[in-house]
């Protein structure tokens, strides 16, 4: 990325020497002169909006890349405490099942009752 940063500031200068290089090379008038220079500025800014424009063409896709990857991250991580949760009922459904085995009544533990419903 710095790299590529560097390139486009190289091609810019050298496109507004060029640019600054057709619309000043004359010897008219003052008026001619202002005129020119003044037409060089909107040359040069209308450069730097179109590198401007093009920067953030290239941002977007980056910013939609990393939303996408917190979206992802998001369900994984919803996904990971379902999980957990359904594993906790698990285990202490478990411990009711063996606390209770020595009970004739075993279907009476009350978490054995939630789960069966």
């Amino acid at each position: 990325m710095r790299y590529s940063i560097i390139w486009l500031g190289c091609i810019l200068l050298m496109i507004s020497g060029i640019v600054f290089g057709i619309c000043i090379n004359s010897n008219s008038g003052m008026l001619d002169s202002i005129y020119k220079f003044i037409g060089s500025i909107a040359s040069f800014s209308t450069i730097i909006m179109a590198s401007i424009a093009a920067i953030a063409l290239t941002t977007w896709e980056e910013q939609f890349y990393h939303n996408k990857q917190y979206d992802h991250l998001t369900e994984l991580e919803s996904i990971a405490r379902s999980a957990i949760s359904h594993l906790e009922a698990y285990i202490t459904s478990n411990k009711e099942l063996k606390v209770g085995s020595n009970s004739i009544y075993l279907e009476e533990t009350e978490h054995y009752k939630n789960l069966k419903s």
